[in-house]
Protein backbone atom coordinates (compact mmCIF):
# COMPACT_ATOMS: atom_id res chain seq x y z
CA UNK A 1 0.00 0.00 0.00
CA UNK A 2 2.98 2.51 0.76
CA UNK A 3 4.63 1.50 -2.53
CA UNK A 4 0.96 2.92 -4.41
CA UNK A 5 1.25 5.81 -2.41
CA UNK A 6 4.67 7.23 -3.11
CA UNK A 7 4.13 6.03 -6.96
CA UNK A 8 0.94 8.34 -7.00
CA UNK A 9 3.48 11.81 -8.09
CA UNK A 10 4.82 9.52 -10.82
CA UNK A 11 1.65 8.88 -11.59
CA UNK A 12 0.57 12.03 -11.74
CA UNK A 13 3.19 13.35 -13.40
CA UNK A 14 2.41 11.30 -16.18
CA UNK A 15 -0.39 11.79 -16.70
CA UNK A 16 -0.13 15.71 -16.50
CA UNK A 17 2.80 15.08 -19.14
CA UNK A 18 0.43 13.43 -21.59
CA UNK A 19 -2.66 16.07 -21.34
CA UNK A 20 0.20 18.52 -21.90
CA UNK A 21 1.14 16.40 -25.03
CA UNK A 22 -1.87 16.58 -26.18
CA UNK A 23 -2.91 20.20 -25.47
CA UNK A 24 0.37 21.20 -27.62
CA UNK A 25 -0.38 18.48 -30.09
CA UNK A 26 -2.19 20.28 -32.71
CA UNK A 27 -0.54 23.55 -32.01
CA UNK A 28 3.12 21.67 -33.02
CA UNK A 29 1.68 19.93 -36.06
CA UNK A 30 0.58 23.05 -37.53
CA UNK A 31 3.41 25.12 -36.95
CA UNK A 32 5.61 21.79 -38.66
CA UNK A 33 2.47 21.67 -41.17
CA UNK A 34 3.04 25.39 -42.25
CA UNK A 35 6.56 24.73 -42.47
CA UNK A 36 6.47 21.56 -44.83
CA UNK A 37 3.80 23.82 -47.06
CA UNK A 38 6.39 26.48 -47.41
CA UNK A 39 9.06 24.33 -48.64
CA UNK A 40 6.62 22.21 -50.99
CA UNK A 41 5.71 25.74 -52.60
CA UNK A 42 9.28 26.09 -52.84
CA UNK A 43 9.92 22.96 -54.46
CA UNK A 44 10.82 22.28 -58.51
CA UNK A 45 7.85 19.65 -58.89
CA UNK A 46 5.55 22.61 -57.99
CA UNK A 47 6.67 24.97 -60.16
CA UNK A 48 6.24 22.36 -63.28
CA UNK A 49 9.12 20.18 -62.71
CA UNK A 50 8.69 16.62 -62.88
CA UNK A 51 8.50 14.33 -65.84
CA UNK A 52 6.75 15.92 -69.35
CA UNK A 53 6.43 13.16 -71.08
CA UNK A 54 4.60 10.11 -70.14
CA UNK A 55 6.75 7.22 -71.96
CA UNK A 56 9.73 9.07 -69.58
CA UNK A 57 7.54 8.18 -67.04
CA UNK A 58 6.92 4.99 -67.80
CA UNK A 59 10.57 4.28 -68.20
CA UNK A 60 10.77 4.90 -64.67
CA UNK A 61 7.79 2.90 -63.11
CA UNK A 62 8.50 -0.02 -65.31
CA UNK A 63 11.63 -0.61 -63.41
CA UNK A 64 10.27 0.37 -60.14
CA UNK A 65 6.84 -1.52 -60.36
CA UNK A 66 8.21 -4.26 -61.87
CA UNK A 67 11.05 -4.85 -58.72
CA UNK A 68 7.94 -4.37 -56.51
CA UNK A 69 6.12 -6.88 -57.59
CA UNK A 70 9.10 -9.47 -57.74
CA UNK A 71 10.21 -8.43 -54.17
CA UNK A 72 6.92 -8.60 -52.21
CA UNK A 73 5.21 -11.47 -54.36
CA UNK A 74 2.37 -9.23 -55.89
CA UNK A 75 0.47 -10.28 -58.73
CA UNK A 76 -0.55 -7.22 -60.20
CA UNK A 77 -0.82 -3.43 -59.79
CA UNK A 78 -2.06 -0.77 -61.52
CA UNK A 79 -0.54 2.67 -61.15
CA UNK A 80 -2.68 5.96 -62.79
CA UNK A 81 -0.53 9.54 -62.34
CA UNK A 82 -3.07 12.81 -62.45
CA UNK A 83 -0.93 15.94 -63.24
CA UNK A 84 -2.29 19.46 -63.57
CA UNK A 85 -5.86 18.05 -62.97
CA UNK A 86 -5.49 15.43 -65.70
CA UNK A 87 -4.79 11.56 -66.30
CA UNK A 88 -1.11 11.82 -67.25
CA UNK A 89 -0.01 8.35 -66.81
CA UNK A 90 -2.06 4.88 -66.16
CA UNK A 91 -0.48 1.49 -66.65
CA UNK A 92 -1.10 -2.48 -65.65
CA UNK A 93 1.30 -4.38 -64.44
CA UNK A 94 1.17 -7.67 -63.68
CA UNK A 95 -1.56 -10.99 -63.71
CA UNK A 96 -5.30 -9.72 -63.05
CA UNK A 97 -5.96 -13.68 -62.54
CA UNK A 98 -2.83 -15.76 -62.21
CA UNK A 99 -4.58 -18.92 -63.38
CA UNK A 100 -6.00 -17.64 -66.46
CA UNK A 101 -2.62 -15.56 -67.41
CA UNK A 102 -5.28 -12.23 -67.50
CA UNK A 103 -2.95 -9.07 -67.83
CA UNK A 104 -4.09 -5.51 -65.10
CA UNK A 105 -5.95 -3.56 -67.35
CA UNK A 106 -5.89 -0.22 -65.81
CA UNK A 107 -9.31 0.78 -67.07
CA UNK A 108 -11.17 -2.65 -66.42
CA UNK A 109 -9.29 -4.62 -63.48
CA UNK A 110 -10.95 -4.19 -60.05
CA UNK A 111 -8.77 -4.74 -56.78
CA UNK A 112 -10.93 -5.03 -53.62
CA UNK A 113 -10.43 -3.20 -50.91
CA UNK A 114 -11.77 -5.88 -47.85
CA UNK A 115 -11.48 -4.73 -44.95
CA UNK A 116 -8.51 -1.86 -45.26
CA UNK A 117 -11.04 0.77 -46.50
CA UNK A 118 -13.07 0.77 -42.80
CA UNK A 119 -9.95 2.58 -41.56
CA UNK A 120 -10.02 5.51 -44.11
CA UNK A 121 -13.61 5.97 -44.31
CA UNK A 122 -13.81 6.06 -40.52
CA UNK A 123 -10.50 8.34 -40.19
CA UNK A 124 -12.25 10.77 -42.99
CA UNK A 125 -15.67 10.36 -40.76
CA UNK A 126 -13.12 11.68 -37.67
Amino acid sequence: MNKLISARPIYLAILLSLVALLAAGPALAQNSTATSANELSASPRQQGGGPTDPAELEAFLDDLIEGYLEEYNIAGAAVAVVKDGELFFTKGYGYADLESGNPVDPERTVFKLASNSKPFTWTAVM
